[in-house]
């Protein structure tokens, strides 16, 4: 089943425009463009999951347009995250202090590659973080042992995930995004053409106070919920 509409819970608005997006003010900056270009900024990075690596906990993450993949054998995902740390989209290498996300777009993408997701977070630590400004495509969750989630699958963590789009990504559960475990908002993110056989765009599953608004919905095709499902409290 196909659907243009958002579910009753959730809030449907368009994203704006200009979406601002900033770390926090005395956290250290980690810069990544393609071909490692980030202007005067350092340390910098081409590839987004070295910089993560070379990140500690409490860290921003500043990722300029363009689009990210890796050349590792499969399940391995574009992106894993153990650490709290904010993974910030839309920058350029000129324009590093704040984002317009819409108009410089921020692709992490698996390509559509059998087994293979795009962000896999699994954050143990109590602290919180900020996943924005961010394009999660061709993710594909079926195959893996664990087949849920094939943008992202979050297992733990506490934080918020804005401003980001979830396309093209399939799984079995939760095609766009599957939520476990965490506190985590989610709002104003747009969830675009993702496939699952239950929660296509995503599914709260066992996760508990999740707050969910302002989230876009569009053409995701399910078996049951084709925008979403939700099992958990939110």
């Amino acid at each position: 089943m196909k659907t243009k509409l958002i579910l009753s819970l959730f809030s449907l608005c368009l994203l704006a425009s200009w979406h601002w997006l900033s770390a926090s003010a005395g956290a250290n900056i980690h810069y990544v463009a393609p071909a490692a270009d980030c202007g005067s900024a350092t340390p910098c990075y081409s590839d987004v999951q070295a910089a993560v690596d070379a990140a500690s906990a409490g860290d921003t993450v500043k990722i300029a347009a363009g689009t990210y993949t890796i050349n590792v054998a499969p399940p391995t995902p574009v992106v894993s995250l153990t650490q709290p740390i904010n993974l910030l989209g839309g920058f350029t290498k000129d324009e590093r202090e704040s984002a317009a996300i819409n108009l410089t777009e921020t692709f992490l993408d698996a390509l559509g590659v059998y087994i293979r997701r795009v962000l896999d977070v699994a954050v143990n630590e109590t602290d919180a973080f900020t996943i924005a400004g961010l394009t999660i495509r061709g993710g594909n969750g079926d195959g893996l042992i664990n087949f849920d989630g094939g943008g992202i699958l979050w297992q733990a963590g506490n934080g918020t995930l804005r401003d980001n789009r979830f396309v093209d990504n399939n799984a079995q559960h939760g095609g766009g995004l599957y939520l476990v475990q965490g506190n985590v908002a989610i709002h104003d993110n747009s969830f675009e053409g993702n496939n699952a056989e239950r929660g296509a765009g995503l599914w709260v599953n066992g996760a508990s106070h999740i707050p969910i608004y302002d989230n876009l919905f569009t053409d995701n095709t399910a078996r049951t919920g084709a925008a979403a499902k939700l099992t958990g409290q939110v």
